[in-house]
């Protein structure tokens, strides 16, 4: 990029804005043109009519699209993946790819949104988003398969979250921040107080979904 000498400071700014709108769009970017060439596929063939397509969804697609890019097929993959699973007007601007990359697996699409709507409200990261939707997992009923390996594991990984939860709370709970000396007070005013109502907050939904099994 060649930047004029003489650019002004607002036309300078502009040029960032841009670039951070590219940067935290480039996800969906390169998702869209993906699933634009498998829709492309599908409705040519419906038509019979495959000569339209420059190119259809496909190997060569994807190496293609890894030679522009530099990006790993199973990457470009996923960003197909989540972009087809969550259309452009349910897609919410004040959250990253990475959030709508988190719910996209969830069949209900009701769901996905409920999600994206809670992260949204409580300015959750990736990974508190992630966290949420694994302990709610956790707490939904289990069944039963005939596959006792299965089974088993899956009980013994759902008892490991619970213990991290009640383990992380304990200790939440215990600390008094006014013991704190300033400086660790104010960083956790603003960056773990938040931290702290989101696990007592999953810590509720444990106790709630666990009085209902009772």
């Amino acid at each position: 990029m060649t930047i004029p000498e003489d650019i002004s400071e607002s036309q300078f700014r502009q040029i960032g804005s841009i670039l951070a709108k590219v940067q935290r769009s480039i996800q969906w970017y390169w998702g869209d043109w993906l699933a634009h060439a498998s829709q492309s596929a599908h409705k040519s063939r419906s038509r019979n009519n495959l000569n339209t397509l420059v190119m259809r969804e496909g190997p060569r697609l994807y190496q293609y699209a890894g030679e522009l890019s530099h990006l790993s097929y199973q990457t470009l993959r996923n960003y197909k993946a989540v972009c087809e699973a969550i259309p452009l007007p349910r897609r919410r601007p004040n959250l990253s790819f990475g959030h709508h990359e988190a719910v996209h697996g969830i069949p209900d699409v009701a769901e996905q949104d409920e999600w994206l709507e809670e992260a949204e409200r409580e300015r959750w990261s990736i990974s508190q988003l992630r966290a949420a939707i694994r302990i709610a997992n956790s707490t939904a009923p289990l069944d039963y398969d005939g596959n006792d390996r299965a089974f088993h594991e899956e009980t013994r990984r759902r008892s490991q979250i619970m213990r991290e939860i009640d383990v992380l709370t304990m200790l939440l709970k215990k600390e008094r921040v006014e013991d704190f000396p300033p400086r660790t007070q104010d960083a956790w005013l603003e960056k773990l107080e938040p931290i702290a109502r989101f696990y007592d907050k999953l810590y509720c939904l444990h106790l709630a979904a666990t009085a209902t099994e009772a």
